[in-house]
Protein backbone atom coordinates (compact mmCIF):
# COMPACT_ATOMS: atom_id res chain seq x y z
CA UNK A 1 0.00 0.00 0.00
CA UNK A 2 1.21 3.66 -1.17
CA UNK A 3 0.10 4.91 2.12
CA UNK A 4 1.46 3.01 4.56
CA UNK A 5 5.30 3.18 3.61
CA UNK A 6 7.19 6.48 4.83
CA UNK A 7 9.72 6.23 1.81
CA UNK A 8 6.17 7.24 -0.17
CA UNK A 9 5.24 10.62 1.44
CA UNK A 10 7.27 12.56 -0.95
CA UNK A 11 4.51 11.65 -3.31
CA UNK A 12 2.21 13.02 -1.58
CA UNK A 13 3.97 15.70 -0.27
CA UNK A 14 5.31 16.77 -3.67
CA UNK A 15 2.48 15.97 -6.69
CA UNK A 16 -1.58 16.55 -6.55
CA UNK A 17 -2.54 13.17 -5.74
CA UNK A 18 -4.12 14.40 -2.34
CA UNK A 19 -5.84 17.01 -3.91
CA UNK A 20 -7.71 14.54 -6.68
CA UNK A 21 -8.42 12.22 -3.53
CA UNK A 22 -10.50 14.79 -1.87
CA UNK A 23 -11.64 16.30 -4.90
CA UNK A 24 -12.48 12.80 -5.91
CA UNK A 25 -14.20 11.72 -2.63
CA UNK A 26 -16.05 14.93 -2.20
CA UNK A 27 -18.17 14.31 -5.33
CA UNK A 28 -19.13 10.44 -4.56
CA UNK A 29 -22.26 9.16 -2.90
CA UNK A 30 -21.21 7.92 0.63
CA UNK A 31 -24.00 5.59 0.76
CA UNK A 32 -23.16 4.06 -2.52
CA UNK A 33 -20.00 3.81 -2.03
CA UNK A 34 -18.84 2.60 1.52
CA UNK A 35 -16.21 0.55 0.27
CA UNK A 36 -14.68 3.79 -1.24
CA UNK A 37 -15.05 6.12 1.95
CA UNK A 38 -13.26 3.01 4.05
CA UNK A 39 -10.48 3.18 1.61
CA UNK A 40 -10.04 6.69 1.85
CA UNK A 41 -10.35 7.08 5.72
CA UNK A 42 -7.70 4.39 5.85
CA UNK A 43 -5.53 6.52 3.50
CA UNK A 44 -6.00 9.55 5.58
CA UNK A 45 -5.40 7.73 8.75
CA UNK A 46 -2.30 6.28 7.11
CA UNK A 47 -1.08 9.75 5.70
CA UNK A 48 -1.41 11.52 9.06
CA UNK A 49 1.42 9.54 11.34
CA UNK A 50 3.35 11.90 10.10
CA UNK A 51 3.35 15.54 11.04
CA UNK A 52 4.86 17.09 8.09
CA UNK A 53 1.83 14.97 5.98
CA UNK A 54 -0.44 16.51 8.83
CA UNK A 55 0.11 19.98 7.78
CA UNK A 56 -0.04 19.51 4.38
CA UNK A 57 -3.36 17.92 5.23
CA UNK A 58 -4.70 20.71 7.39
CA UNK A 59 -3.99 23.01 4.65
CA UNK A 60 -6.11 21.64 2.06
CA UNK A 61 -8.88 21.92 4.72
CA UNK A 62 -10.83 18.75 4.59
CA UNK A 63 -13.24 19.12 7.97
CA UNK A 64 -16.12 20.26 5.92
CA UNK A 65 -15.48 16.63 3.87
CA UNK A 66 -14.75 14.70 6.64
CA UNK A 67 -18.21 16.02 8.46
CA UNK A 68 -20.67 15.71 5.45
CA UNK A 69 -19.03 12.22 5.30
CA UNK A 70 -19.48 11.43 8.92
CA UNK A 71 -22.89 12.74 8.65
CA UNK A 72 -23.71 10.08 6.12
CA UNK A 73 -22.24 7.49 7.72
CA UNK A 74 -24.57 7.81 11.12
CA UNK A 75 -27.25 8.27 9.17
CA UNK A 76 -27.02 4.64 8.02
CA UNK A 77 -26.40 3.36 11.98
CA UNK A 78 -29.82 1.21 12.22
CA UNK A 79 -29.00 -0.60 8.78
CA UNK A 80 -27.72 -3.48 10.43
CA UNK A 81 -26.45 -4.95 7.31
CA UNK A 82 -24.52 -2.00 6.53
CA UNK A 83 -22.85 -2.11 10.28
CA UNK A 84 -19.72 -3.47 9.54
CA UNK A 85 -19.24 -1.61 6.47
CA UNK A 86 -19.82 1.22 8.54
CA UNK A 87 -17.38 0.70 11.16
CA UNK A 88 -14.70 0.06 8.36
CA UNK A 89 -15.39 3.51 7.64
CA UNK A 90 -15.38 5.39 10.55
CA UNK A 91 -12.80 3.66 12.63
CA UNK A 92 -9.64 4.61 10.06
CA UNK A 93 -11.96 8.27 10.17
CA UNK A 94 -11.83 8.68 13.45
CA UNK A 95 -8.32 7.62 13.97
CA UNK A 96 -6.99 10.35 11.72
CA UNK A 97 -9.29 12.90 13.05
CA UNK A 98 -7.24 12.19 16.20
CA UNK A 99 -4.28 12.23 14.42
CA UNK A 100 -4.97 15.97 12.82
CA UNK A 101 -6.01 17.34 16.32
CA UNK A 102 -2.28 17.40 16.71
CA UNK A 103 -2.23 20.27 14.48
CA UNK A 104 -2.96 23.53 16.52
CA UNK A 105 -4.29 25.17 13.66
CA UNK A 106 -6.72 22.12 13.09
CA UNK A 107 -8.16 22.86 16.85
CA UNK A 108 -10.96 25.29 15.83
CA UNK A 109 -12.48 22.66 13.49
CA UNK A 110 -13.14 20.40 16.16
CA UNK A 111 -14.67 23.71 17.77
CA UNK A 112 -17.39 23.23 15.23
CA UNK A 113 -20.75 21.88 16.72
CA UNK A 114 -21.58 19.70 13.78
CA UNK A 115 -17.56 17.61 14.54
CA UNK A 116 -18.80 17.78 18.29
CA UNK A 117 -22.25 16.18 17.86
CA UNK A 118 -20.77 13.53 15.36
CA UNK A 119 -18.37 12.68 17.47
CA UNK A 120 -20.89 12.42 20.87
CA UNK A 121 -22.98 10.74 18.61
CA UNK A 122 -20.64 8.06 17.46
CA UNK A 123 -20.04 7.78 21.58
CA UNK A 124 -23.85 7.34 22.24
CA UNK A 125 -24.54 4.81 19.68
CA UNK A 126 -21.82 2.57 18.67
CA UNK A 127 -21.53 1.10 22.50
CA UNK A 128 -21.31 -2.71 21.30
CA UNK A 129 -17.81 -4.58 22.64
CA UNK A 130 -17.24 -5.13 19.05
CA UNK A 131 -17.01 -0.95 18.71
CA UNK A 132 -13.89 -1.06 20.78
CA UNK A 133 -11.72 0.61 18.94
CA UNK A 134 -14.24 3.12 17.52
CA UNK A 135 -14.80 4.00 21.04
CA UNK A 136 -10.95 4.76 21.77
CA UNK A 137 -10.28 6.42 18.93
CA UNK A 138 -13.07 9.26 19.64
CA UNK A 139 -12.00 8.90 23.21
CA UNK A 140 -8.49 9.67 23.04
CA UNK A 141 -9.64 12.38 20.24
CA UNK A 142 -11.61 14.16 23.21
CA UNK A 143 -8.45 13.51 25.68
CA UNK A 144 -6.44 15.42 22.96
CA UNK A 145 -8.46 18.16 22.45
CA UNK A 146 -9.43 18.75 26.20
CA UNK A 147 -5.95 19.34 26.81
CA UNK A 148 -5.77 23.12 25.77
CA UNK A 149 -7.55 25.13 27.24
CA UNK A 150 -9.05 26.80 23.93
CA UNK A 151 -11.13 23.87 24.10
Amino acid sequence: DLTTKKTNDHIFLNTNILDLLLETISRVDVEQNLESIAYFSTILQNLTVNNELICFISEKKPFELIKRILKTLLQLKDQPQLLSKLCDCLVPLTSALRNLADNDLNRQEYLSDDLIDHLTFILKYFTDKSHEDLMKNVARLFSKLTQHTDC
